[in-house]
């Protein structure tokens, strides 16, 4: 259901992109997540790395959710707008749901610990 999720999302950005006469670039690197991806605990079990994907998932969804909520609120295109503020909700639905698995499926696991940490986090 996510992964669809964000295949919408994809294909109404797209929509938008098309109705306003651009057409879509290729896709360029990240560089916050290249740098927050090299910030993640590596080795350790099956069951810690489960558990640092998806905080490492849910914090890639929370800094998405932050963009789009500080552009639905400065931006002057109603359009935009609201779909930046449709997407902010979205994502704060999907940040929710990588921490929710992992209190689930990480037990023993130290998960608002090490989401403190990567809170901390700085490019």
């Amino acid at each position: 259901m996510l992964a669809q999720e964000e295949l919408v999302h994809f294909q109404m950005a797209h929509d938008i992109i098309k109705k306003r006469g651009y057409t879509l670039g290729r896709e360029r690197k990240d560089s916050y997540v290249n740098e927050l991806y090299k910030f993640m605990s590596k080795g350790g079990s099956r069951l810690q790395s489960m558990a640092e994907r998806l905080l490492f998932s849910a914090m890639i969804e929370t800094r998405s959710c932050e963009r789009f909520k500080l552009l639905s609120a400065e931006i002057k295109d109603p359009e935009l707008s609201k779909f930046y503020h449709d997407l902010m909700t979205s994502e704060a639905g999907h940040y929710t749901i990588f921490i929710g698995f992992n209190r689930k499926y990480g037990k023993g696991i130290e998960v608002d610990k090490r989401w403190q940490e990567l809170g901390t986090f700085k490019v």
